[in-house]
């Protein structure tokens, strides 16, 4: 099998996009078996951010050679001619969708009934949770051609160092919220939720930076707990392993998620989560030893932080998530191809 990845930026700018990755997200690896290129199209100015329209017909022809295009994407101009170009040479597609129901912001109207229109005329399409799956069906798209996995992260990555020494609770109970310090993640919510339970020895780690630093340094100053919560600032992602082994407890409490690959991280390093049902992850995670699911206000979160505090007996020596590692996902692109390769033929 021979995998051509095409990408709208080059590798080098991965990073500068609203998601706040550091450089090294964009590595790519040594040992690739892929070949990456940009697409040649043309950028064209538009409201929020711009639109992307394929110019090349060397990059159409070579599309046509394709046996499987994975498409990723489906608001941008680029994803529909793609798709036509599919549709015209009878090569198979197939999409990879992450959003969730809470995430979308047009449920109903025209730009709802698009991107609808767009997955029911792919030939298959992956989703890498339950969420996302619900979000797939309730745009019309049989179940059949819907294959599940479970979103994907580097399990031997963070397992191996769920080996040491635990975080002791005679110092404490850590918790730790890792992320970008913008409103949507809720992180003066997990604060006052701290103040709330913390006893005397108890501590909050924040990893991460964005615009709301200043607001929460105030809020931690006004709640007097400068000496409980410390701020990180960002930090390399091959410095995370180590950081979620310090801790016992992680909290992602954002409004909305499309998924929160920090939940997957933490429970591989053996840690318990709080997270809210918002995120993509809960309906994946819910059912695993050391998770705890809350609603988005001060009293649940605090709630579901002293149930984790008050079971908490060292971290989970064999965590459920190392039940999905990244080779479930992968065989359902896989299943997918297949199956795609079938219906664009008929």
């Amino acid at each position: 099998m021979n995998l051509h990845v095409r990408t709208l930026v080059q590798e080098k700018n991965f990073h500068r996009d609203a998601k706040g990755r550091a450089r090294d997200w964009a590595d790519k690896p040594e040992d690739a078996k892929y070949d990456q290129a940009v697409l040649r199209s043309k950028r064209v100015p538009f409201s929020r951010r711009p639109l992307n329209i394929l110019v090349s017909l060397d990059e159409v022809r070579d599309m046509a050679r394709s046996d499987v295009i994975v498409l990723t994407g489906w608001h941008d101009p680029i994803y529909w001619q793609i798709l036509l170009v599919a549709k015209i040479t009878r090569t198979a597609t197939v999409g990879f969708y992450e959003s969730i129901l809470a995430t979308h912001t047009h449920r109903r109207g025209m730009i709802a009934r698009l991107r609808a229109s767009f997955f029911r005329s792919l030939d298959s399409v992956v989703t890498p949770g339950v969420a996302a799956t619900e979000a797939i069906v309730a745009m019309g798209v049989r179940r059949e051609r819907i294959f599940e996995g479970f979103n994907a992260i580097d399990i031997e990555m963070f397992s191996k160092l769920n080996q040491g020494d635990a975080p002791s609770q005679e110092g404490g109970h850590s918790f730790l919220f890792v992320g970008r310090l913008i409103s949507l993640k809720n992180v003066d919510l997990i604060i006052k939720a701290f103040a709330r339970i913390a006893n005397a020895r108890d501590s909050l780690t924040i990893v991460g930076g964005g615009e709301c630093l200043n607001m929460l340094e105030n809020l931690v100053r006004e709640l007097d707990l400068l000496d409980r919560v410390t701020f990180l600032g960002p930090i390399e992602y091959k410095h995370l392993p180590d950081e979620l082994a310090k801790h016992s407890t992680l909290i992602l409490a954002s409004s909305t998620e499309v998924w929160g690959l920090v939940v997957n991280e933490a429970l591989a390093t053996g840690l318990h989560v709080v997270v809210s049902r918002n995120c993509g992850v809960a309906s994946s995670v819910a059912h695993m030893h050391g998770v705890f699911i809350t609603e988005n206000d001060v009293e649940h979160v605090a709630q579901s932080m002293t149930l984790s505090r008050s079971s908490w007996n060292g971290r989970i020596n064999k965590p459920d998530i190392l039940k999905h590692p990244p080779k479930e996902l992968a065989d359902q692109f896989l299943l997918a191809f297949d199956s795609g390769l079938g219906l664009s033929k008929k």
